[in-house]
């Protein structure tokens, strides 16, 4: 596994609030006057990617003294039982193909002439 720490010396998280945060849209200020920015979906999004990759998000803290975050996900280096994943599917070809992205064009709105 392969472990990062991030430690901040902020307004830290009580003990009823540790699994909240990880909540979609939760913030540890609730307050419209809050000190501190951010939608409430970081640590959420974080959690799940980490978690979708087989490890996890976890915190500790102490309120006025700030937080421990740490991530854990699996190095890679051990040996997978299953067979590697075809490629990806072909595309289709002819006029059932989808179209694919436009990019715009330098100087131009949207792509738009």
């Amino acid at each position: 596994m392969l472990t990062f720490e991030v430690r901040d010396t902020g307004i830290g998280i009580r003990s009823g609030d540790l699994q909240r945060i990880f909540e979609p849209f939760w913030q540890v200020e609730q307050r419209s006057t809050r000190r501190v920015g951010g939608s409430g979906l970081g640590l959420t999004v974080s959690r799940r990617t980490a978690q979708l990759l087989g490890g996890d998000v976890q915190v500790q803290s102490t309120p006025g003294q700030g937080s421990i975050f740490t991530l854990r996900v699996p190095d890679g280096s051990r040996r997978r039982d299953t067979a590697p994943a075809a490629g990806p599917p072909e595309a289709p070809e002819g006029p059932e193909a989808p179209e694919g992205p436009r990019l715009a064009e330098e100087g131009t709105a949207g792509g738009a002439r």
